[in-house]
């Protein structure tokens, strides 16, 4: 079987855990999640990291601002995290990520219930948690920085091949939060568009969320990267989002690299 099992990268994992989603399952090109399982007793191991930039904010009428009084002022955000994912079950996995510091764990299910010529569906359920590398009060659930947060999240995968080389997968995702004082869900659209040429597939990605913690956010994200295919031992996959509308949120431009390893 043609190996084009990825972990999901995007920019908006590079921001608070209040938008991580479903995590630790594979896909097939850069945010948005593919039908298509890990295969029957294969584990995959995948590195990768996450780098973003950002001097800039869309206040509540989205108008773009600059976030410090200098506008030569920069914040950087990186991160470092690692994915294992089993395929347990026929277009079934399961798996689960972890950042470098371990501060949060995310554990992420995929189930792949219908496949119709050239479209295909499958459904996706997570749940996400902080570990440490905070102080917290159990009683009441917060702590000195954040509120203390657990989230579970679903949603639905469609996936159509076009063509052998062209690909498109569409995610819709919600999500809701456990101990905590957001009553709204937060809501996920995710588009992927691959087309492959000589082993490499070239990718558009467009993403919109909508969020909250103190006020309702939300953004529009374009994302353009490669998978390299052409070592059957290893896919390599690089990415480049960049934020161009959103409410009550930083503009983010970043770049994310990872290293996925299938092991049967």
């Amino acid at each position: 079987m043609k190996l084009i099992l990825f972990t999901v990268i995007s920019c908006l994992v590079l921001q608070n855990l209040i938008i991580a989603q479903v995590s630790g399952v594979s896909a097939s090109k850069l945010s948005a999640i593919n039908t298509e399982t890990v295969p029957v007793n294969t584990f995959e191991f995948e590195p990768s990291f996450l780098l973003g930039f950002s001097s800039k904010y869309w206040n509540g009428e989205g108008s773009l601002i600059h976030s410090f009084h200098g506008k030569d002022s920069l914040e950087t955000t990186s991160q470092l995290n690692f994915r294992f994912t089993y395929g347990v079950l026929s277009g079934f996995e399961a798996g689960f990520s972890i950042p470098g510091d371990a501060s949060s764990f995310s554990l992420g299910l995929k189930y792949n219930f219908l496949n119709r010529g050239k479209n295909s569906f499958a459904f996706l359920a997570g749940f996400n948690t902080p570990l440490g590398n905070k102080i917290y009060t159990i009683s009441n659930k917060t702590n000195s920085v954040n509120e203390f947060d657990n989230s579970i999240a679903a949603g639905i995968i469609y996936s159509k091949e076009f063509t052998q080389n062209m690909s498109f997968d569409l995610n819709l995702e919600y999500q809701f939060h456990l101990n905590s004082g957001i009553n709204n869900p937060d809501f996920f659209i995710y588009s992927d568009l691959g087309y492959y040429v000589n082993k490499i597939q070239l990718i558009l990605g467009l993403y919109y969320s909508s969020y909250s913690d103190r006020v309702n956010k939300n953004k529009f994200t374009i994302n353009i990267g490669t998978t390299i295919e052409r070592n059957d031992n290893f896919i390599l996959v690089l990415n480049f989002p960049i934020d161009i509308y959103g409410k009550n949120a930083k503009q983010i431009f970043g770049f994310g690299f990872a290293f996925t390893y299938p092991v049967k």
